[in-house]
């Protein structure tokens, strides 16, 4: 029979229902699988590490390399340029030492006319082109250096007695001098002053200077080389200037380097202006007599016979005449030289311009005493 109505519908089997979702797969490891791994990844960021220092390191020391490169560059532009600038100090030095001599042969022998007409031929040809020899040759008839008559007021005035030969120091009265902070300082008993020279090095390049250097200036006042050397365009300074009353002018500090000594040798060392302190004195140095037997300097002034220490010359055929030095600028000296000693031990000899550049400078001529300095 079939099945009566309002039966319950007969109950389905659990296959025939609808699935379930099902749970997502887990994975475990074991310990020695976890430890592998933890190593795996620590090499892994340790290899990525020194990639990264490494890259780090070359770059800081190719920075390194280029800052000393750029450093050793900026040395060697420094160095060229000393190097020029000396060589070019030189030059002019060398030409200043011509033109002196071109001057002085000039106005030293002939007629008036004669040396006038030798003057401005050199100055044509450009021997004689410095501002000096221009106003000799831009002088009124008058006034030029050369004339028969020399005016009164081309003789310069001097202070003190002459320093003569067989003069001793125990007849001066030396001034007290003293160094402080690289400068001389008087107590007193003469005039120092301090004006700076436009041309100054650097530093001396040993500890201290070595030797002390002696140079007559080819003039016969302070002022205009004190004027010269103020000059940015004369390339050349001195640390001291002696005038002919005693009175002295500083112009480079002692700690630092004066172009004075120029292309000079002592005892094996070259460059003396690295090793030694300069002095300068207010002298005319060598001078040359007329034909009317008058002594003229270089550039043309007239020197009193009373001024002048003239000797034969070592051939036997002529006399030969230098500036005698005053013995207020001896006493100066002296002072200072001892000074300059007391301060500086390393100081241990005393040397002229002609020591040190034997040919090419005289000074500061047999009239200087140096005796008294050795």
């Amino acid at each position: 029979m079939g099945n009566a109505e309002g039966a319950a519908p007969a109950a389905k089997s659990p296959r025939q229902g609808k699935a379930g979702p099902r749970p997502s797969p887990r994975f475990s490891f074991s310990a020695a699988q976890a430890t592998i791994i933890a190593a795996l990844l620590a090499a892994f960021g340790a290899v990525v590490g020194h990639v990264v220092s490494g890259w780090t390191t070359r770059e800081t020391a190719l920075l390194n390399a280029q800052a000393e490169l750029d450093q050793q560059a900026r040395r060697l532009t420094h160095e060229i340029a000393q190097q020029n600038e000396k060589q070019q100090h030189e030059i002019s030095l060398e030409r200043q030492r011509f033109v002196q001599q071109t001057i002085s042969a000039a106005i030293a022998r002939g007629t008036e006319e004669e040396q006038r007409r030798a003057l401005r031929f050199y100055a044509t040809i450009g021997i004689i082109a410095e501002p000096y020899a221009q106003k000799i040759l831009d002088l009124p008839q008058d006034k030029l250096p050369v004339a028969a008559q020399v005016p009164t007021a081309a003789i310069a005035p001097f202070g003190g007695r002459l320093w003569r030969e067989g003069s001793t120091l125990g007849g001066l009265t030396l001034p007290r001098l003293g160094i402080v902070d690289g400068k001389v300082v008087s107590q007193g008993d003469i005039d120092v002053d301090f004006i700076p020279a436009a041309s100054i090095g650097g530093p001396f390049e040993a500890a201290d200077p070595r030797f002390i250097v002696l140079d007559f200036a080819s003039t016969d006042a302070a002022a205009g080389l004190v004027s010269a050397f103020s000059r940015p365009q004369t390339n050349a300074s001195v640390h001291f200037v002696i005038s002919r009353d005693g009175g002295m002018i500083q112009m480079v500090p002692l700690d630092r380097i004066a172009w004075h000594a120029g292309t000079s040798e002592w005892k094996g060392l070259r460059g003396l202006n690295a090793r030694s302190i300069g002095i300068d004195f207010v002298n005319n140095g060598q001078l040359h007599r007329r034909q009317d037997g008058v002594w003229m300097t270089w550039d043309g002034k007239a020197v009193p016979e009373a001024r002048v220490c003239a000797q034969d010359t070592p051939s036997g055929n002529g006399t030969v005449g230098f500036e005698c030095y005053s013995e207020a600028q001896i006493a100066t000296s002296v002072a200072l030289v001892r000074a300059l000693k007391q301060s500086y031990p390393t100081v241990t000899e005393v040397v002229t311009q002609a020591d040190i550049s034997p040919g090419r400078k005289i000074g500061p001529g047999p009239a200087f005493p140096l005796m008294v300095f050795r």
